[in-house]
């Protein structure tokens, strides 16, 4: 039979660590025992790390067998981590009951729609886990911004989906269009012709038809390649929106992410830049613009390399030269 101790300690950023709990256990040759530390009482918070580390015997003089560390955050209940409006107990609650993803409190936009979570439970009333509430095929932000209701389908109860009203706040447009036309009477001049009032229908639905699929590729090819995911910061009620440069029409305006804009301004300093500089840029802080980055970075969207003490994030081709790409993981508590 051999005593052993295992004890928890915990270091903050800069502080040296200490001792939180100790617990010892008798072991006998060939057999197992367990111990349990509870480390959920943080002296404040921040990020931490915990140390286990497991001796023959208690005191500082004996040698350390063996160690584990595990690297974490510390929030308070009622702080508001990702800044979305909502509580660090509401979002924690929603995801012990599986309601919420388990990352919920690191993202302020859990569905990506252009609204960050608080202001969807608070204000809007829709679902921050669903991107589009009312199941119409358009974007919960996307409706804010147009003035439609997320919430509802047919937003002025005229038996149109919104995604197909040209008018969806305006019951009379959609109504007038289902109603039957009246028949077109041919002129002398139609007559002489030889094209009745139909045939001159026809030929102008098609004439349309044509230009719109002319304009529509047109349009397509002058589109952004990569769109991006809308994931908001602040918990502001703004949303960020941009307006297309090459729009040749007034309003037409999309929801520009976090992403987005990550993206935006690699291209305009030629797809490459230093990390701290796209802190600075955005406003956001350094632990957002990490944990946005390494998503970004996952999905191939962009790529980072270690330079001296910093990072140089950089789009495919734009590859600085010599670097390394250290990445370390850490859990929240």
């Amino acid at each position: 039979m051999s005593k052993y101790s295992v004890c928890l300690l915990e270091r903050y950023d800069g502080k040296d660590p200490h001792s939180i709990v100790c617990q010892s256990a008798t072991v006998g040759n060939g057999s197992t025992a367990t111990v349990t530390l509870n480390g959920s009482n943080a002296t404040e918070t921040g990020k931490r790390t915990l140390y286990f580390r497991l001796r023959p015997t208690f005191g500082s003089d004996v040698p350390i067998i063996d160690s584990r560390t595990i690297n974490q955050t510390v929030i308070t209940k009622g702080g508001d981590y990702d800044q979305d409006g909502l509580t660090n107990e509401f979002e924690a609650d929603k995801i012990q009951k599986k309601d919420w993803p388990a990352d919920a409190l690191n993202d302020s936009d859990i569905d990506s729609d252009g609204l960050n979570d608080g202001e969807e439970v608070n204000k809007w009333g829709t679902n921050p886990v669903s991107k589009d509430s009312d199941n119409d095929s358009i974007l919960d932000g996307k409706e804010i911004l147009s003035g439609t209701n997320p919430n509802k389908a047919d937003s002025d109860g005229d038996g149109v989906n919104d995604a197909k009203d040209p008018e969806p706040m305006n019951p009379n447009v959609a109504r007038s269009t289902t109603q039957p036309s009246k028949t077109t009477t041919a002129t002398k001049d139609q007559q002489s012709s030889g094209l009745s009032g139909i045939q001159l229908l026809l030929v102008g639905v098609v004439g349309i038809g044509i230009f719109g699929a002319a304009a529509l590729l047109w349009r397509v090819g002058r589109d952004d390649p990569d769109p991006p995911t809308p994931v908001p910061e602040s918990g502001t009620t703004s949303i960020p929106v941009t307006k297309s440069e090459e729009s040749d029409t007034d309003g037409d305006e999309d929801i520009l992410t976090d992403e987005g804009q990550v993206l935006k301004l690699l291209r305009n300093n030629r797809d490459r830049m230093k990390q701290v500089d796209i802190v600075e840029e955005t406003g956001w802080s350094k632990s957002k613009v990490s944990r946005l980055l390494s998503r970004m970075e996952e999905r191939g969207d962009i790529n980072r390399l270690r330079v001296g003490r910093g990072n140089i994030v950089y789009l495919e081709g734009a590859k600085p030269n010599g670097a390394r790409s250290p990445h370390e993981e850490d859990s929240y508590s």
